[in-house]
This record gives C-alpha cells, sequence and structure tokens, in this order.
C-alpha cells in the first residue's frame, strides 16, 4: 500500500514554480549545479529554454527543502549529498531485522498499514510474496514510491507522522537522519535523540510538516489540490 492508492494523480505536474517563492533565476541556477532530480539534458537539449516549470507534490517538497538550506547559506555539495539520500531506496535496519522474530516484523509492518487493508497484505508478509510483489511493481514511474522522499509524504500525508530532516556533517562525509514523532517513538525516546544530538553534533533540522502542510493549507495551492484529488467532496464544497 502506497501513497499512490491514495492520492492516484500525485506524480502529475502541475504546481507552478512561482508559488514556492522560487525565482526562475534560482531554479535556473540550482538545476545547472545538479541540485534538482531530473535526467541529464542531452547536449542538443542545453540551450536554455524558458519554459513554464510545472512540478508534481514531490518536486514541490523538494524544491522547499533547497530552499530552506539555502536560505541558511548550505554549500551545493552538501545539498547533492542531502538529495542522493532522498532519493536513495528507504533501507530497513538489519541488525533490527536479525534481532527480531517473523510475528513481530510482520506486525511491525502491519502497523502502517490502514487497518481495512491488514487482512490482505498480512497473509502475502507470511508467504513472503509481499516482498516479490514490491520487486514487480517497482517501474520508473512509481520507484520514488520506495525512495526516502516518498517514505517522507507516505509518512505526513497517510500515517500522519510529523518527520524531521536531520543533516550533520562528520569530517566530509554528510549523514542524514530521519526523526520520526510516531506512536513507536515515546516521547522520552525522541527527546533523548534530539538532547543527544544538541550536545554532542553540530546540526541542521529541517521539519518536513510545514513544507507538505504549506501545498495543503495555503490557499494560492487550492486549485492544484483539488487537481491532486487532496481534497474528498466534503472537503470541496467546504
Amino acid at each position: 500500500m502506497s501513497i499512490y492508492d491514495f492520492y492516484p494523480k500525485i506524480f502529475e505536474k502541475k504546481i507552478p514554480i512561482n508559488l514556492l517563492d522560487i525565482p526562475s533565476r534560482n531554479y535556473l541556477h540550482w538545476k545547472k549545479e545538479n541540485l534538482l532530480n531530473i535526467p541529464k539534458e542531452n547536449k542538443s537539449d542545453s540551450i536554455e529554454k524558458r519554459e513554464k516549470v510545472l512540478l508534481n507534490v514531490f518536486d514541490a517538497l523538494w524544491l522547499s527543502i533547497i530552499k530552506e538550506l539555502r536560505e541558511f547559506n548550505i554549500d551545493f555539495p552538501t545539498i547533492r549529498a542531502v538529495k542522493d539520500v532522498l532519493y536513495s531506496n528507504i533501507q530497513l535496519n538489519q541488525d533490527k531485522l536479525d534481532s527480531t522474530s517473523k510475528d513481530e516484523f510482520i506486525n511491525t509492518i502491519l502497523k502502517k498499514i490502514p487497518d481495512e487493508y491488514q487482512e490482505i497484505i498480512k497473509p502475502l508478509l507470511l508467504d513472503g510474496s509481499f516482498f516479490t510483489l514490491i520487486d514487480k511493481i517497482i517501474d520508473k514511474r512509481n520507484v520514488i514510491l520506495f525512495q526516502n522522499i516518498g517514505g517522507i509524504l507516505f509518512d505526513i500525508l497517510v500515517r500522519e507522522i510529523a518527520v524531521s530532516l536531520i543533516i550533520k556533517k562528520n569530517s566530509d562525509a554528510v549523514e542524514v537522519e530521519f526523526l520520526k514523532n510516531n506512536s513507536g517513538n515515546s516521547s522520552v525516546h525522541i527527546a533523548e535523540s534530539i538532547s543527544n544530538s544538541i550536545i554532542k553534533d553540530t546540526f541542521i533540522n529541517v521539519p518536513m510538516l510545514p513544507l507538505v502542510a504549506k501545498m495543503f493549507e495555503n490557499s494560492n495551492f487550492d486549485k492544484y489540490n483539488f487537481q491532486f484529488d487532496l481534497f474528498n467532496q466534503n472537503e470541496k464544497n467546504y
């Protein structure tokens, strides 16, 4: 079960870049610096084109993150490192998996799936076909759903979990962590994680919820939210 099942139009490019308050010259500069998640152009396409830039929800979230980081003068190599993490496949904690029984592992996954789908998914988890199914359904279009940026949107929009992007520098390496405020993490555990980071590390915290909320709560976005089917009929009539 993915965000696509709840919002099937979320891939469509409909949001104009000006709604993010990002000047076109900034966008073009970021593009030249390889900060954007777009295929590399052919040499024949290298001439700058004055085209209207339209974004899907994933594009808009990533550009909003870039904007936040640039407002604090974060350098381009760091932003590229963050991009690489966000557009990498979600990784499971292998140590935790090795120490977890099959039943515990299945129950952990089921907790992340809406109640009405659990009875469908559970048999697939028990016989292992669920993971084979994932391999079969991943394609160029929906691969982003299995990447970290897709996981962030799924957590916020479907699971209603607040996510923060924690960026640290260790020597020359950039480390990216995801801090989630959910029922699986007690307030004490979250407080300890934050306290440890504050005491031991220099880090940047980018809360994801305000960036995603802007696309839902800002009245300027309403037209595009309707097109993405982000509102149900009652909400549209409100």
